[in-house]
């Protein structure tokens, strides 16, 4: 049985977020709310692999953090000293390397920047009259299926 559209939504939106703020249903849940926090931030780590961002105008995708490009979320694959580099914050939104239909990354030119800088493909632009996508990604992935994942989603719950 898959996720519901709202329900891959709400989770795409917990998990873009590094500070992770969500509300709770109390009267849904058994939990103690530290509880319920505990194990819903495992489980961000257990989806985020399987969102993926389209990029349109950039406004609803986290640069460092989530999947937007082929290679995975910047910090993947990046030491975290790319962020003091650019000089662009942690938290910041892929629209503020937008510029049009083409990229405007910081005139920086550290190694870890200039190593992020390349991991963007040539063929990837952004689209400025749409907004960004956000996908559920139905491959397997690392060798683990989906049932594999909603096994472990529904243990972890």
């Amino acid at each position: 049985m898959g996720f519901s559209a709202q329900v891959i939504k709400w989770i795409s939106i917990c998990i873009s977020s590094p500070k992770f703020s969500i509300g709770i249903n109390r009267s849904g849940i058994t939990y103690s709310e530290a509880e319920a926090y505990g194990k819903l931030l495992h489980l961000r780590e257990l989806v985020r692999p399987h969102i993926r961002h389209s990029i349109g105008d950039g406004q609803h995708s986290m640069l460092w953090f989530d999947y937007w490009l082929p290679s995975g979320p910047i910090l993947s694959t990046i030491n975290e000293q790319v962020i003091d580099d650019s000089r662009l914050g942690r938290n910041c939104l892929v629209s503020v390397i937008v510029d049009g239909t083409r990229w405007r990354w910081p005139s920086t030119n550290t190694i870890h920047f200039l190593a992020a800088r390349d991991l963007m493909p040539v063929d990837l632009s952004p689209d400025p009259s749409r907004r960004d996508t956000i996908q559920w990604a139905v491959q397997v992935m690392r060798g683990k299926s989906l049932a594999t994942l909603a096994k472990k989603l529904s243990l972890t719950l």
